[in-house]
Order: C-alpha cells, then structure tokens, then sequence
C-alpha cells in the first residue's frame, strides 16, 4: 500500500488542476492501493439528477466517491452528495461509505442505517484528514480496516464500523469534556487575575505599576480589567503603550501582542505599522497552540479563506506557513488585517475585548 500512496501524497500542487485530475490521479489510485481492480469502477453514475464520479456497488459496502477540482469548498457540495447517497443507498444495503475530496482534503462519510434526503450531515464523517496524512502508519491501517477491498468482501469492514464510530464518539465526548473543563479554567483565572490586581491597587501597587507585578502571560487576561478600566491605554515600560485590541487603528504602530495564557508576542519595530508581521505571528502563536480550528478557515464566506491547505491557491494569494502545514493568506490591507486578527483570536475561543498591545506612540 505505501509505494501506491507515496506517489499520490508526491504529486505536486500544478499536477492536479482540474477534477478529472483528481479522480485519475489521486482517488483511483488510492482505491487500487486498498485492493481494488479498475473492473470494479463504475464512472459518472447516473442518480437521476446527475452523475456521481466513482462508484463500487457490488460489495456489501458501497463506495461513492465525488471530486471536486483543488481549492473549492467542500460544504457547498454536500447537498449534491448527499443526493448520490440518497439515490445509492437503498434500504437492504447494510452500509455505503460516501467520500468528498477536491484531491487534497478527504471526508468520508459513513452511512449505516436507511437514509433520507437531508440527513447526510447528522451521519458520522468517519474520516477527515489531507493527502500528505496518507504516508501515516495509523490513517492507512484505519482505511483499510473500513475500506480495503478484502474486508469489504469478506465482511471484517462492516462489522469494524460500530467499533470505529462508538470510539469517535467516545473521542468527540472527551474533547467536548476538555472544552468544558478549559472554559471553566479559564473563567477562574479572570476571576482570580481581578482578585490579584484589586489586591495590588489595596496594597499601594496602582496603574502601571501594578501592570509590572504581574507575569506577562497574565497582563491584560482579566475580563474585569478589560471591561471595566475608564481608560483603555496605560502608560508602560517607558513610552510604550497598552491598548485593548479593540481600540488598534491602522494608524498605530504595534510593538507586542499580549494573548491571554499564552507568552507575549514581540514584534520588530518599524517606522510602517507592521500589521502584517503582527498577523502571521499571532496566526503561528495560535496555530502552534492548536487553538484553531482544523482545515481551511473561513469565517466570513464573501471573503479569501484566512488560512488554507495551500500554499498557493486562486483566490487567497501570497500565503505564509504555519506551524501544522497549512497556510495563512496574507494578502489584506491594514484595516483589513485588524479585522483578520480578530477573526482568528475567535476561531481560537479567546474575546477580541481580553487582547491587548503594546504600540509605540506617533512620533516616538
């Protein structure tokens, strides 16, 4: 299986261009690496409505598999899949895997009862993850246990579903558990950064002062001081200013990005304000966390995804690295980018009005 896949995870970024491409070089490739021979493809399906790109029906568990070119968005086909399903699965079949992939990112969704039209979201998706995650040990030995031609025929495949999707849910409940859990910490340490700083201003440690007493991990954290001060800059470390991200205009030139939890950001000085500098670094900060969402990120459908699969992609532009592989599309203005920045410390679960930063006054 891993000479097949190495070929497939190899191919670069202008030999795929177009869903044929896809189909031909990724997906029926990697099908034939779990066993499967070309007579058991069947190609564009007809539904009724329209046709499905790959289709293996004559196995206890359907495959249908429907390709996009590289770089469209997934959701906006999930109805049209969910159609193949609908008109595939029939009520004796006992289960139907159904893959979407633009040939970089894959889903596959697992369904194993009678299915009705508009419930393909509510199924399990079984699987997630990129084409370079193929070479994994532990992704090829999962696929094969739900997908290889072998298990499929012999019927090893469906009985490993119930296994495979009650230890998902076992999964997607212990990370709802450490959400829960993360969100309460978090709670406390507002609640306890207040108290330490009410007891600074008590003990004679007042505005920057008090600022300087604390660790900088935790300077700016506290949702009272946030919401609560009647000024929103304070005076530190010399001429430098802290200012909630809330009030950064494109006019101030940041010096140090305060989130809270995490170590403070420094940024190189500059006579230009160095918004972009600012972005990727709080960008690879958050990343690095794995405070953000997986996937291709973007939040507000009119406009370029934030961050991509892609290094290079139609409609993001210049992009930057990330430590996890993906890209940051870096190509705003400055206004743009304070607004971006705000976007990502969201999809990360931190509030806009709990970062501050450090700006260097005009003129300074």
């Amino acid at each position: 299986m891993l000479p097949d896949l190495s070929q497939v995870v190899n191919l670069s970024r202008s030999q795929l261009v177009s869903e044929e491409d896809v189909k031909n070089k990724v997906v029926l490739p990697l099908l034939r690496a779990l066993g499967y021979e070309d007579a058991d493809f069947n190609f564009e399906g007809r539904t009724g409505r329209g046709y499905v790109d790959v289709v293996l029906d004559h196995f206890p568990i359907g495959i249908i598999v429907e390709t996009k070119a590289p770089g469209k968005r997934l959701d906006s086909y999930l109805s049209q899949l969910e159609y193949y399903v609908f008109v595939k699965h029939s009520h004796d079949r006992k289960a139907t895997m159904a893959i979407l992939t633009d040939g970089e990112v894959f889903r596959v969704y697992g369904v194993t009862e009678a299915f009705r039209a508009g419930t393909l979201q509510s199924c399990e998706i079984i699987e997630e993850f990129h084409r370079r995650q193929l070479l994994t040990k532990e992704l090829r030995e999962r696929l094969w246990g739900v997908l290889a031609r072998e298990n499929n025929e012999n019927g090893n495949a469906l009985a490993a579903i119930p296994t495979y999707l009650e230890k998902l849910k076992e999964k997607r409940e212990q990370a709802e558990s450490r959400a829960t859990e993360l969100s309460e910490l978090r709670a406390e340490r507002q609640r306890i950064d207040a108290r330490i700083r009410e007891i600074e201003v008590l003990s004679g440690a007042t505005g920057a002062a008090a600022l300087e007493l604390l660790p900088r991990g935790v300077q700016g954290s506290s949702h009272n001081d946030c919401s609560s001060s009647p000024a929103s800059t304070q005076t530190i470390q010399g001429q430098a200013i802290l200012i909630r991200l809330n009030d950064l205009r494109k006019e101030h030139n940041p010096v140090a990005v305060i989130l809270p939890g995490l170590e403070e950001i420094s940024l190189e000085r500059s006579k230009d304000t160095p918004f972009t500098q600012m972005f990727i670094k709080i960008a690879q900060c958050l990343d690095k966390a794995q405070l953000l969402p997986p996937g291709i990120l973007r939040p507000n459908p009119r406009n370029a995804a934030l961050i991509t699969d892609h290094s290079e992609s139609t409609d993001s532009g210049a992009t930057r690295p990330l430590p996890s592989g993906r890209h940051l599309n870096i190509r705003h203005n400055r206004h743009q980018f304070i607004a971006c920045i705000k976007e990502l410390i969201v999809l990360a679960k931190i509030e806009p009005q709990h970062v501050q930063v450090r700006i260097q006054p005009t003129g300074e």
